[in-house]
């Protein structure tokens, strides 16, 4: 069985104004959630990176790095993205302990095995 990455629907290129006010406003509300400062950031399961990339946005001096599973179409979107990303498991991520000083994993635990 193959386990589907990404999302159904594309959230950031969502019309209906009821659901772009929502996606807003999760946005929104993650970034008042950072910290004042990071220098390393991880975001597992990071999707096509654009949570990530907006915290870049917060963090301009920081390394950022996604991760995510395997998957075709989000080695395409990457392509885009000017950030470190990586190919893994959340069960078996491909770092030391304490590399970075800010972990990310927005809207992936429900996908983890229970």
């Amino acid at each position: 069985m193959t386990v589907p990455t990404g999302n159904l629907v594309h959230k950031e290129a969502i019309k209906n104004p009821i659901e772009r006010r929502m996606v807003d406003g999760f946005s929104a509300a993650l970034q008042r959630a950072l910290p004042a400062t990071a220098s390393r950031v991880l975001e597992v399961g990071c999707g096509e990176g654009r949570q990530l990339t907006a915290v870049g946005d917060r963090f301009p001096n920081a390394a950022l790095v996604g991760l995510d599973l395997p998957d075709v179409e989000l080695e395409d979107a990457w392509s885009a993205v000017p950030l470190q990303m990586v190919q893994a498991s959340a069960l078996d991520l491909p770092f030391a302990d304490n590399t970075f000083d800010l972990v990310l994993a927005i809207e992936v635990l429900e996908h983890l095995p229970d």
